[in-house]
Parts: C-alpha cells; sequence; structure tokens
C-alpha cells in the first residue's frame, strides 16, 4: 500500500518539480520533504500545504482516498508573481496602439 510519501513523491514527479522547489513552496526544508518521501517521517502536519502546491487533494495525499486531484490546481505563490510594477508595465503595454507597441519593441529591441 501506498504511503502518503509515495504519494507526494509521485504527484512532485508528475508535475517534475524538484524536492527543492516543492519545499520551497510549501516553507519546509528540503530534508524534510525528503524524509518524508522516504518514509523516514510520517508528520502530516504540512500536507495542506503539500497538497496546495502539488495540485493534490490532502484527503488523497494523507491516506490514499478520494480522487487524486479534488478539482484544485497548483498554486501561485505570491512570492512567486512578479513585483507590483512590472504588472502594472504590463497592462499599460497591453493598452498600447499596435503601432506604438512597435516602436517600443524596435526601441528595447525586443519582441513583445
Amino acid at each position: 500500500m501506498a504511503s502518503v510519501g509515495d504519494r507526494v513523491k509521485q504527484r512532485r514527479k508528475e508535475l517534475k518539480l524538484n524536492q527543492g522547489d516543492v519545499a520551497r513552496r510549501v516553507g519546509i526544508s528540503q530534508a524534510t520533504l525528503s524524509q518524508l518521501e522516504n518514509n523516514e517521517s510520517h508528520s502530516t502536519k504540512e500536507i495542506a500545504k503539500l497538497a496546495a502546491v502539488l495540485g493534490g487533494n490532502a484527503l488523497w495525499l494523507a491516506d490514499g482516498k478520494g480522487d487524486k486531484f479534488g478539482n484544485v490546481a497548483p498554486v501561485v505563490l505570491q512570492s512567486e508573481l512578479p513585483p507590483p510594477r512590472v504588472l502594472r508595465l504590463a497592462q499599460t503595454l497591453a493598452l498600447l496602439p499596435p503601432e506604438k507597441l512597435k516602436a517600443i519593441s524596435i526601441l528595447l529591441g525586443v519582441k513583445l
């Protein structure tokens, strides 16, 4: 029977994430995640955060019951979003007429 660690590892690999990526997003150390995945720890203290990061169902991760995905998607953490000024710039660029956007693109030497 698969353990919580097996399910966490399975889902992490499906998403092509490494332990460091997941641990950082959850707020735990990579060593803690490794212990969980290798069944050296059976703590489910962070299972809700793991489920949110991995886009899975917390109940399925914890005990294998229920729908694996539970109609959820991986979360984008606030720390992974661009700074507000970058978002404002992107919004402003999106409102420009095509000819002005092209001029800016040429000036910057990038495709917008």
